[in-house]
């Protein structure tokens, strides 16, 4: 995104955990990127693995464009795995998922 800014606020190597604790200020016009736009350029910025990179979270006040966002960078997939918590999937991709499990509950009535 050409609207899109990021500065690296402060970054913290947590050996224990074997990743990468940063926080960041993103600066934008017009909509708030989403979370994919923003990893994207966060990992292209800092040379980081896509896949072992988390957006812990994102924080925003209302009427500013600015957020400050959290990020957990692992060196291994497996390590990202064994301490972070499953992402959330999008709403289109859990409704899909429900959609089997009601038709097995209307089966079962009858």
């Amino acid at each position: 995104m050409e609207n899109l800014e990021i500065k690296l606020n402060n970054q913290i190597e947590n050996k224990l955990l074997k990743r990468k604790e940063l926080s960041f200020t993103a600066y934008y016009k017009g909509k708030t990127p989403g979370r994919e736009e923003i990893k994207q350029e966060i990992c292209k910025m800092l040379s980081l693995k896509p896949e072992a990179t988390v957006i812990v979270g994102i924080n925003q006040q209302y009427g500013v464009q600015e957020s400050v966002i959290v990020v957990n960078s692992y060196n291994k997939v497996e390590d990202m795995k064994r301490f972070e918590r499953a992402e959330k999937k999008s709403g289109s991709e859990s409704k899909e998922q429900k959609a089997p499990a009601e038709n097995k509950k209307e089966e079962t009535k009858k």
